[in-house]
């Protein structure tokens, strides 16, 4: 093994005292089993924590020469942790490093800094990879129709099935039926609804994994139109009423996570016969806060049209 000074010793010991969160680990000169067959390679130090439920291993390589290290060093290192469970090499060299050797370590996804610029590193924001995702989705659909009418209209009864009933428009358009009306309102208008509800009741709470009920009606006023039964009476609406059922359901995104000149790509994916595919690119540049995360969307819909509940 490369011989390591006092100082190293010491920088190996600071490594736990910058790295605070509260679930790091600090193990100097650990072996790790490769991938597969039973070698162990020695690693100088591993910081190891656990970021958005995923599990972050970070290695460390400390050499202590009098020369600026080259890239035959980060050839080695690409070679020993080619079949280790590293996400993140850090190469730490007290008198520096070639350019040759800091192309290829950026080429290779490995940090190669100077003891002067390991001992200020953010260790704690190092482990900041593999971002989580959790899709939420509503499931709602509407269970019935209430329906105001006019206060000149007291002829109704009690127990009135008025979905086949056509309704008449002022603007002369084409007469429908009251489920055709509801149906066509309830499309337009139950998603933005079932948003607003989940935002108002402070439903939106992903981390808990938990389901939440929704129960809530949605009010469209639509004064002038005329009820028309099959036999010919007539009912002016004041008020239609869909009242709309359903749930808040959070889905685990499969994750793929894809590393590439000191950046980290994360994509997650969710995909079902119901909501089609959707898939959400997370892009972190070096140091990059989760405020500053780059990201996109996309959604593939489903093959067939959902039908809403009757």
């Amino acid at each position: 093994m490369p011989k390591r000074t006092n100082t190293f010793q010491r920088f190996v010991t600071l490594i736990e005292t910058i790295a605070k969160s509260p679930t790091a680990r600090v193990i100097e000169s650990s072996e790790l089993k490769e991938y597969e067959g039973s070698s162990l390679r020695e690693v100088d130090a591993i910081i190891e924590d656990s970021v958005s439920g995923f599990p972050v291993r970070i290695a460390i390589e400390c050499r202590d020469y009098k020369k600026k290290q080259d890239k035959t060093w980060i050839d080695e290192l690409v070679g020993k942790y080619r079949d280790l469970s590293i996400d993140t090499v850090v190469a730490v060299s007290s008198s520096g490093f070639t350019k040759g050797a800091l192309e290829k370590a950026a080429a290779c996804n490995i940090r190669a800094l100077t003891l002067r610029e390991a001992i200020a590193e953010d260790w704690d924001g190092a482990a900041i990879t593999k971002p989580f995702v959790r899709f939420m989705g509503q499931e709602v659909e509407m269970t019935g129709i209430s329906i105001r009418f006019s206060p000149a209209d007291t002829l109704i009864g009690p127990g009135i099935d008025f979905k086949d009933w056509t309704v008449e428009s002022p603007d002369g358009a084409p007469a429908t039926t009251l489920s055709a009306v509801a149906m066509k309102l309830y499309k337009e208008h139950s998603h933005v609804a079932a948003e607003e509800y989940i935002k108002e009741n402070n439903l939106l709470k992903p981390e808990t994994r938990e389901e939440a009920e929704l129960e809530f009606s949605i009010h469209f006023a639509v004064a002038g139109q005329v009820l028309v039964s099959p036999e010919g009476l007539r009912r002016t609406i004041d008020e239609l009423v869909l009242r709309v059922k359903g749930k808040v359901r959070y889905i685990d995104a499969q994750h793929s996570h894809y590393s590439y000149a000191r950046k980290l790509a994360t994509v997650a994916t969710i995909a079902g016969p119901l909501v089609g595919t959707h898939s959400v690119v997370l892009v972190q540049m070096p140091k990059d806060s989760p405020d500053t995360i780059r990201w996109a969307h996309s959604h593939v819909p489903p093959q067939e049209p959902l039908q809403a509940a009757e």
